[in-house]
């Protein structure tokens, strides 16, 4: 009797493990089914997103002036960015592509720390590396260690470092404007407010700080929002008179970049030592005035008035200079602006 009980328990155990079997293979089944119709998705990088390219205009600096370029480019908005953020992300990794005689203005080691929209005001706040003093710092090493071994006055160090620190205003207030004329030109419904951190948290700065000018003093010399203002921005006739300007001053090497490369009818530009040879050998420039600029039907090229005075007494000279469209700016011809001069352009 004691062995067919344990016959009787051995097989109940061995039907509920059947069952139990059986259920699981069912749900096996199950699984298996719904697994026939599922696709395989790619693998996930959480760091990835969809990016967009978008044209818009950007503002450089024309190397070596006080004026800014626009440059209409493409540029990469990463997913979650705003569109104005990778604009002053842009500005700040260079020039684009082909893009000759401009330079980025920012600061390096600048870094975007925000941009919000907040109404009609686009806020901007930027790290403290904004306000480097490099080029003043650089200057006074530099001119301290001439001064030590006598290579340099008192008057001509002081004039050094006041010139760096010229340049270091000017070049803030490029920057500062570069960021707001790009943003404006592309969203004109907005104006741009310039924040910086410093001390850790995002704070107005002084107008002084960019080197611009003071209204009395207190808050009204906090920076306020900014628009767009085309008078950074190069024309024609700023182009001429930057050219003429370096010329009269003998800094042939800063007109050289401001002549176009190839005439209206394509004859280049010589190289530089024949330029600076030619252009010392010529009449020197006693004053000079721009005028108006007219420009052709099809934009190709823009007349430019200047009456200039040379130191051959010929009185004042009345000319048309021609320049062409070269880039994103217009550009005199070698062999217009020599006639100007006086020279042979044969």
């Amino acid at each position: 009797m004691k062995h067919g009980k344990n016959t009787l328990r051995l097989t109940a155990l061995l039907t509920a493990a059947l069952m139990l079997l059986l259920t699981l293979c069912g749900c096996s089944r199950g699984m298996i089914k719904e697994d026939s119709v599922h696709e395989d998705l790619p693998d996930i990088d959480p760091e990835a997103g969809i990016a967009k390219d978008m044209r818009a205009k950007l503002y450089y600096r024309l190397t070596d002036e006080a004026y800014l370029v626009g440059v209409t480019a493409t540029i990469t908005v990463y997913a979650g960015e705003r569109e104005e953020r990778a604009m002053i992300r842009t500005l700040m990794e260079g020039t684009p592509p082909l893009s000759g005689n401009i330079s980025a203005v920012i600061p390096a080691g600048t870094e975007i720390v925000d941009v919000s929209l907040e109404g009609a005001i686009l806020y901007v706040t930027l790290s403290a590396e904004f306000f480097n003093t490099n080029i003043v710092d650089e200057a006074v090493a530099d001119g301290s260690r001439l001064m030590e071994n006598g290579l340099l006055s008192r008057a001509e160090y002081e004039a050094r470092v006041e010139n760096a620190r010229e340049e270091m205003y000017l070049a803030r207030r490029l920057a500062a404007q570069s960021i707001v004329n790009t943003i404006t030109a592309n969203r004109p419904d907005v104006s741009v407010q310039l924040l910086f951190e410093l001390n850790g948290s995002a704070a107005r700065v002084r107008r002084t700080e960019l080197g611009l000018e003071t209204f009395g003093g207190g808050s009204h010399d906090l920076l306020e929002p900014m628009e767009f203002d085309d008078s950074y921005v190069i024309t024609a006739p700023g182009v001429v008179t930057c050219l003429l300007e370096h010329i009269q001053n003998g800094e042939y090497d800063k007109a050289y970049p401001l002549i176009a490369e190839l005439e209206q009818g394509g004859a280049q530009k010589p190289d530089y030592a024949s330029f600076e040879t030619y252009m010392a050998s010529l009449a020197k420039i006693k004053s000079f005035s721009v005028r108006e600029q007219t420009q052709s039907k099809d934009s190709s090229s823009i007349l430019v008035a200047v009456e200039i005075t040379l130191d051959n007494s010929q009185g004042v000279r009345r000319y048309q200079l021609t320049l062409k469209s070269e880039g994103s700016i217009y550009k005199p011809g070698y062999k217009s602006l020599i006639n100007m001069l006086g020279g042979d352009s044969v």
